[in-house]
């Protein structure tokens, strides 16, 4: 039905108001995406930004009213579960509309890594819904721009959410990428039939200085697994001789990383780590506490001492992180004891050692006492690139980690991110929201790293933070953001009947789908009470007159008048 359809079936519902209106008290209300006062049907639009069914009844104020009529085609875009209760009254539904046309379209898509270290392999997660009830053939294709990157024929089930998964590979960093659903004649809308998701990965996205003052086997052990990792880019600088000064970087780095030293490096290499540092660079040590240049001391969070103390072992949460997948016992040395110095963080450590600390918050500043890199009989590579990786994210965002933000599709009434996890979180072990409005975010479990986080928001424009929850902890992961608006829904020429009665069901009330459903409902309210006086035939009221007519006859003789 089109919106002149529309129009004349207001039309009819109008006199029936008026009707209404002889023995209730009506109230008349608007809403899309907004709820607003009105007076009649005569001005209603079909036009507007999305319908929020659900925010315009959790706005209404209902606590003097007895019944809510619903007028509306249930088209509802704010993701929210029909079989909810929302009103302490009851609730009746009037559909406006062609009935169940059915419909297809795209729910929602967005991107996830193959595996927690690949960002050049993605897979394209897709949802159809279909209220179709048989199956439909359907056709659908994904571009990158102009260039088409697939076409899938689809067979989309009845009645149900249908998820297909593209694996695509080496899209360019931020490229948006078209997801179209071919129309057929049958269905009721067209303008959900695409969209659009921009790759939120960036093979380049972390910039990575690795800095040695000596060949040796440390040093390609670090480096080979440091260029092993995906999404760094790294760049080394490496003095190849004792002293020989080291050239001048060429770039902004986001991290510096620095391997073994020795007590003899150049100036100029001292000079350019001490120029990172004061312009806030974080830097990551693995290096000797006892190997440390005197002109770098004062950088490096670790201490050589002669004897060992009696510190207990110390495993932090963010240590257990960096070694999740790495045995801390091969950090141990027989030989030499270390310590924190004083003002700085142990992270980690056994037997009277401390082996991992940090200078935060004053400095981004982590040290890890070198171990045996490559005299280690069973040495754990992938262990060590999670560490490498690991250490540099926490480096980068320190109240987030092991969290951050991959994908945010959030739109002006609906939220929905992907949230990695640097390491396997559990279902049921993390709760999100979004501040300063204390929004309740849905964790849905993607896989064991990646998690979806949505809400139904009626969101002004306005910046939004994430916090999470997990490990009786609170992390915030991620810069603040802006839910941009979202473009207006095209009117659909049906009406959503199935979603209609739920929620009349659901809510004490019913689905009106015809006269007598009309008649029914004005049955259920309570008649307006009106007060009839007949003065002459009832006794109080002929005693109240009396009473009135002899106490102006005394008030007049009391004063001389006729």
């Amino acid at each position: 039905m089109n919106e002149e359809g529309k129009m004349n079936q207001l039309g009819t519902l109008q006199s029936k108001l008026r009707r209404l209106q002889t023995v209730s008290n009506l109230k008349y209300y608007y809403f899309s995406d907004s709820l607003r006062p009105g007076k009649s049907l005569s001005s209603v639009t079909f036009g507007g930004k999305n319908t929020d069914i659900f925010g315009a009844l959790s706005k209404l104020d209902n606590s003097n009213s007895d019944a809510i009529l619903m007028i509306s085609d249930g088209r509802n875009n704010s993701h929210n579960n029909p079989n909810l209760k929302m009103s302490d009254i009851p609730l009746w539904a009037q559909p406006i509309g062609s009935g169940n046309v059915a419909d297809l379209s795209i729910e929602e898509a967005f991107l996830v890594s193959d595996s927690i270290n690949s960002i050049s392999n993605q897979l394209l997660k897709i949802r159809l819904r279909s209220t179709f009830k048989q199956e439909v053939k359907d056709e659908l294709q994904v571009f990158e721009g102009s260039k088409l990157l697939e076409t899938i024929d689809l067979l989309i089930l009845p009645s149900k959410l249908t998820e297909i998964t593209v694996p695509v590979t080496d899209l360019k960093p931020q490229s948006e990428l078209l997801i179209v659903l071919d129309s057929i004649e049958e269905e009721d809308r067209l303008d959900n039939n695409s969209i659009s998701v921009t790759n939120p990965f960036n093979p380049s996205s972390i910039n990575v200085l690795f800095i040695a003052g000596v060949i040796s086997r440390e040093t390609e052990v670090i480096r080979n697994e440091l260029n092993k990792i995906n999404d760094f880019n790294v760049e080394s600088a490496i003095e190849l001789a004792s002293g020989k000064p080291l050239s001048a970087a060429k770039q902004t780095y986001d991290v510096v990383i620095i391997g073994p030293l020795q007590h003899n490096i150049s100036k100029s290499t001292v000079n350019l780590i001490k120029g990172y540092s004061n312009r806030k660079v974080p830097i990551l040590f693995i290096q000797s506490a006892s190997g440390i240049p005197a002109d770098l001391a004062d950088l490096f969070p670790l201490q050589a001492v002669k004897s060992r103390n009696n510190t207990k072992d110390i495993s932090t949460p963010i240590s257990d992180i960096f070694f999740s997948t790495w045995e801390p016992e091969n950090l141990h040395s027989e030989e030499t004891s270390y310590s924190n110095k004083p003002g700085t963080q142990a992270l980690y450590g056994k037997k009277g050692n401390i082996f991992l600390a940090s200078m935060m918050p004053a400095k981004r500043i982590l040290a890890l006492e070198m171990p045996d890199l490559p005299a280690q009989t069973e040495w754990n590579q992938e262990g060590f690139k999670f560490f490498l990786r690991a250490s540099v994210r926490y480096l980068l965002d320190p109240e987030g980690f092991p969290f951050r933000i991959v994908t945010n599709n959030s739109s002006a009434n609906y939220i929905s991110m992907i949230l990695e996890s640097e390491i396997p979180v559990s279902a049921g072990s993390l709760e999100a929201w979004l501040n300063p409005d204390s929004i309740k975010l849905v964790p849905a479990f993607i896989s064991s790293n990646k998690i979806k986080l949505t809400a139904s928001v009626n969101a002004p424009k306005k910046e939004y933070f994430l916090e999470v929850r997990w490990g009786k902890k609170t992390y915030s992961p991620g810069k603040g953001f802006k839910i941009m608006p979202q473009e207006p829904e095209s009117p659909s020429r049906g009406a959503n009947i199935d979603f209609l009665r739920s929620l009349a069901e659901n809510n004490r009330g019913q689905l009106i789908t015809s006269p007598e459903g009309f008649e029914l409902f004005m049955n259920s309210l309570p008649k307006r009470k009106t007060l009839i006086l007949k003065p002459l035939q009832t006794p109080i009221i002929v005693i109240l007159i009396g009473s009135l007519l002899m106490l102006e006859i005394w008030q007049r003789r009391k004063k001389g008048l006729p």
